[in-house]
């Protein structure tokens, strides 16, 4: 499981500075959602979040700018504006999501509070 752990944070480290970009997105979306997956006493919603905007990174060009693959390789620093709609979109969906199910503890709660 060290070894899951230390390959998870080497990739996550050259996730964030945009080296080998697809390789490492690919490898961080695999071993951190393994180790989602292995204990479901661990759960959060934050965690899958992390699952879907790690997948998400796997699949588009967000190493476009301010990346070593864009130096190295001369890449445009323009991202196709339906892959940042689409990062907002997964945001949006998880909070309002949220934002629901914490409305409707509170209008429970309140309605057993005013009896």
């Amino acid at each position: 499981m060290y070894l899951v752990f230390a390959l998870m944070g080497a990739s996550a480290l050259l996730l964030a500075i945009g080296y080998y970009y697809r390789a490492a997105s690919a490898l961080f979306f695999v071993l951190y959602t393994y180790t989602f997956l292995l204990d479901k006493a661990q759960y959060n919603n934050h965690y899958y979040l992390i699952c879907l905007l790690a997948f998400l990174f796997a699949m588009t060009d967000a190493n476009r700018a301010f990346s070593i693959d864009a130096v190295r390789r001369g890449l445009s620093s323009r991202v196709p504006a339906w892959q940042i709609y689409l990062f907002r979109l997964q945001i949006f969906l998880c909070w309002r999501g949220q934002d629901q199910r914490g409305l409707a503890g509170w209008r429970a709660r309140e309605g057993v509070v005013g009896c």
